[in-house]
């Protein structure tokens, strides 16, 4: 049972936990260290980024997991992959998120309630707590209202909201990880929409974007704030577990998604 489930409403539920993790912040809190935003430059978004992007992804998949997946369907995947290149934007940006074949929070608001669908849940590995019960840089997570980490954890919030036992939780290694995940998750359930909420740094949203788009998977990348990565190499240190430093989710968006995750919740599935 998660913790949410004890509740009768949703917001009851998340001023349990809000008491208990205010109260802890004060005890035992969370380490923190000095978190200021990236000062760096962000590569450049163009066409060169997003050739450079599916070349890494290319590079990076040691186990030609991504490539047996495409060799499945070469040519509707070829024809998405091509389509998505020739638009100038492959997603739509309102609000500060970035959404994948979904016009806008109303679009994604009405996908939540719908019954055929399969909600992904998915965050980055570097917005974990440095004690993470799980390990940070892992794809395990305890979620335990009990433990005085997870208890202050924003994902372990997140995940004791969820009910539906569709959903799919994702601590994301690396973009491979969640790439391989789609296609797999996609492929088993073939008549069921997929829809997806992820957190990520804005040069991996921007990686990930044509490859969303080739999968003609709906969703919203939320991106993340603080030390975050700016360039390739950056970017594949973080990959291999090497980021010192710790990125977060800004209070505006932990609201915004709790209010995704709370209509998925309340709502009867139509």
């Amino acid at each position: 049972m998660k913790y949410f489930d004890k509740f009768e409403s949703f917001k009851k539920a998340e001023d349990s936990w809000d008491k208990k993790a205010k109260e802890l912040s004060r005890i035992k809190a969370l380490k923190t260290q000095s978190n200021p935003k990236n000062t760096a430059i962000l590569e450049k978004e163009n066409i060169f980024l997003r050739l450079k992007s599916l070349f890494y992804i290319l590079k990076t998949d040691k186990n030609k997991k991504l490539l047996k997946y495409f060799l499945k369907s070469p040519i509707s995947y070829s024809f998405n992959l091509l389509s998505s290149y020739f638009l100038k934007k492959p997603y739509t940006y309102q609000n500060d998120i970035y959404f994948f074949n979904i016009k806008d929070e109303k679009e994604l608001n009405k996908l939540l309630i719908q019954k055929n669908t399969i909600l992904i849940v998915g965050f980055s590995y570097c917005h974990k707590p440095f004690e993470c019960p799980s390990m940070r840089f892992s794809k395990d997570c305890k979620y335990d209202y009990s433990n005085d980490i997870c208890a202050q954890c924003f994902i372990g919030k997140c995940i004791n909201t969820i009910s539906d036992p569709s959903a799919i939780f994702l601590n994301i290694l690396d973009i491979n990880h969640i790439g391989e995940k789609l296609f797999e998750i996609k492929n088993s359930n073939p008549n069921k929409k997929i829809i997806y909420i992820l957190t990520a740094c804005t040069l991996s949203i921007k990686m990930f974007a044509d490859l969303s788009n080739m999968l003609k998977i709906k969703g919203i990348s939320i991106p993340l704030d603080g030390r975050v990565c700016v360039n390739f190499k950056n970017f594949h240190l973080a990959e291999i577990g090497i980021k010192k430093n710790i990125t977060s989710v800004r209070e505006f968006h932990k609201k915004k998604i709790l209010e995704f995750l709370a209509i998925r919740r309340n709502k009867k599935l139509i």
